[in-house]
């Protein structure tokens, strides 16, 4: 529908107002009104101040006629729908007024669509869409009706296709960005465009999850890979990518003969760098080889690539000098002594043998032992260190016939000076004993060695004078009297069991023989050879009154422990 002039009022309004004015003014008022029979006080409808003044343009309340002014109704002129300016002959039906261009079809209540606050207002259209099998909502709801219904007479709005070509067929041929007509695209549009979105343009195609969109693969232009169109296509990588796949050097993916499987050693953030995950393999690249050339290890092709480490290491192998591994002999299984960090420098771990390496043998160059190769290298010392032991003279090894064991005397830090730890046997060495040579007591070998002490110290003891050891028949176990830190002085304390060197006995005998006459056993000693009492009947008299009293020099000790009479 729309407005004709026929149907204001602002003509027949201005028109009124004119008359009224005429009729105030000082001149003669004309003979018949303007308003026909209208009998009603100008009052009514026009103010004393002005012929235009009152309550907005006229101060006729209209609502009392069954018909309020509402929306743009008020701003209207009166003459736009009271054309004679007769007011009794105006009908309250919108089609009174307004020409039905629908024809008919829609009937004579304007409401349903319209309202009084805008002709072209919409709100009312969208909410009685709502009640149809197609609400509109986004830009539908900014289209012109005719733009969807353009039918004629009762069918305009009857039947109307809710399909989306039948609408956008134009729009599906003239797209270009991909060509949806020579591609083959699906007529249903919501398949790839939001209806409720703000425009055409606003993709919302959701791929299927059996191949879904992800990293560079989501921002790529649809015709990059529907280039045939949308129905069974392939999903495989090089159906796509075989251009990248020939096209790429580094390595060159059709001289080495590469899987076209992409998936394997690409991602979908980017075609490069590679992600291959060597971990699924059997062989995990650590080390070095995590950023080694493919080709340096895949230079024939991926399939049955040997792991072993000689296949790419045979020239490190063959160019080692140091030591020489052809020469020697040594093993082709590189990881035995060298770790994926680099080749030099080795890290054999020699803790893993028989044979672990402490001090200096951690680091002897490895031919010092393995000369003849590294199965069946001998364990005992000897076999590397019979020269040590030949040219060792402080003392003799050779001469000596020390034993070839020799991890008895020595330690792995250094050959001298040895570490024989005498403690363990049955002789420790205490006080001089730990500075002499060894051969001093092992002359004769290192077996069966006597322990006690003559053995050694016959020499001092025949040649000590004072008191003369021999002469006095003292005994040889040196220990009783002398101590390991020096031959002399003795440090046997007679004080300490009778005392001879303080109170009466001090300086009243010569020789430990004055006392100790059996020379042979100095547990046997006598004491009345030396006092004056030394018949038994004058001391059996003196000691009449003791009880237990024997005539014997042992009784005499028990009695005088200290050699004292008053005891």
């Amino acid at each position: 529908m729309s407005r004709t002039p026929a149907t204001t009022t602002i003509l027949a309004m201005t028109t009124i107002l004119a008359i009224l004015i005429a009729c105030t003014t000082a001149t003669a008022q004309p003979a018949t009104s303007p308003h026909g029979d209208l009998s009603t006080d100008c009052k009514v409808c026009h103010a004393d101040e002005s012929w235009e003044s009152g309550a907005g343009p006229m101060a006729f309340d209209h609502s009392a006629t069954g018909f309020p002014l509402s929306g743009d109704h008020r701003g209207t002129a009166c003459a736009l729908c009271h054309h004679s300016l007769v007011f009794a002959d105006v009908g309250a039906l919108c089609a009174d007024c307004h020409t039905d261009n629908h024809l008919g079809t829609l009937g004579n209540d304007c409401a349903q669509c319209h309202t009084p606050n805008g002709w072209e207002n919409r709100t009312l259209m969208r909410t009685r869409h709502d009640e149809t099998a197609f609400p509109l909502r986004g830009s539908h709801g900014q289209a012109d009706c005719d733009a969807c219904h353009t039918g004629v007479g009762e069918t305009v709005y009857v039947g109307t296709p809710i399909d989306c070509y039948s609408c956008h067929a134009a729009n599906y041929h003239a797209t270009t960005s991909p060509a949806h007509g020579p591609s083959g695209y699906d007529h249903d549009c919501t398949l790839c465009h939001d209806p409720f979105g703000a425009g055409w343009i606003g993709r919302r195609f959701l791929h299927p999850a059996s191949y879904p969109l992800i990293g560079a693969h989501a921002v790529i232009d649809c015709t990059a890979c529907h280039t045939e169109g949308f129905t069974s296509l392939p999903t495989d990588c090089a159906s796509c990518h075989q251009a990248d796949y020939d096209a790429a050097v580094n390595p060159d993916h059709q001289a080495a003969d590469f899987p076209v499987d992409c998936v394997a050693c690409h991602n979908t953030r980017a075609w490069e760098p590679s992600s291959y995950d060597h971990g699924v393999t059997s062989f995990t690249l650590t080390g070095a080889h995590g950023t080694v050339d493919c080709l340096s290890c895949h230079a024939e092709t991926y399939a049955g690539t040997p792991v072993d480490c000689e296949t790419c290491h045979q020239p490190d192998y063959d160019d080692t000098t140091d030591p020489e591994h052809i020469a020697a002999g040594f093993p082709t299984d590189c990881i035995l002594c060298h770790g994926t960090a680099a080749w030099d420098p080795s890290d054999y771990d020699h803790g893993v043998t028989a044979f672990p390496l402490t001090g200096a043998h951690t680091t002897a160059d490895c031919l010092s032992c393995h000369a003849d190769g590294y199965t069946g290298t001998l364990t005992d010392c000897v076999a590397c260190h019979q020269d040590d032991y030949d040219a060792t003279t402080e003392p003799g090894h050779l001469a000596a016939d020390i034993p070839t064991s020799c991890v008895d005397c020595h330690g792995t830090a250094a050959w001298t000076p040895a570490e024989f730890d005498h403690g363990a046997t049955t002789f420790p060495l205490t006080g001089a004993h730990r500075t002499v040579d060894c051969l001093s007591c092992h002359g004769d070998g290192y077996t069966n060695t006597p322990t006690d002490c003559i053995a050694c110290h016959q020499d001092d003891y025949d040649a000590t004078t004072e008191p003369g050891h021999f002469a006095a028949g003292f005994p040889t176990s040196c220990v009783d009297c002398h101590g390991t830190s020096a031959w002399t002085p003795a440090d046997w304390d007679h004080d300490r069991l009778f005392p001879i060197y303080t109170g009466r006995h001090n300086d009243e005998w010569n020789t430990c023989a004055d006392c100790h006459v059996t020379a042979s056993d100095f547990q046997v000693f006598e004491c009345i050879f030396c006092h004056e009492h030394d018949n038994e009947t004058d001391l059996n008299g003196r000691h009449r009154e003791v009880g237990d009293y024997q005539y014997l020099s042992s009784a005499c000790f028990d009695c005088h422990p200290r050699g004292e009479e008053e005891d």
